[in-house]
């Protein structure tokens, strides 16, 4: 089975529960921001290309957004 976008939403809403249930942040207010962040030290510190990974979740996203026609959102 094709994950929906609706089943990618909520895994990433249990990844920022999550996350800041560990950290100790505003779940919403500071938790996105914060896991954004702590992920591009990751990258650093692992060699990954920050701005590429961007831009690949970018084209990610539209092709997933673009693909849901059929009233997934």
């Amino acid at each position: 089975m094709c994950p929906t976008n609706r089943n990618r939403t909520e895994w990433a809403a249990l990844a920022v529960r999550r996350f800041a249930e560990i950290t100790g942040s505003d779940l919403y207010d500071d938790a996105i921001t914060d896991l954004l962040v702590d992920l591009r030290h990751l990258c650093n510190r692992e060699s990954l290309d920050w701005e590429y990974i961007l831009h690949k979740a970018n084209l990610h996203y539209r092709e997933e957004v673009l693909g849901a026609r059929d009233g997934d959102s």
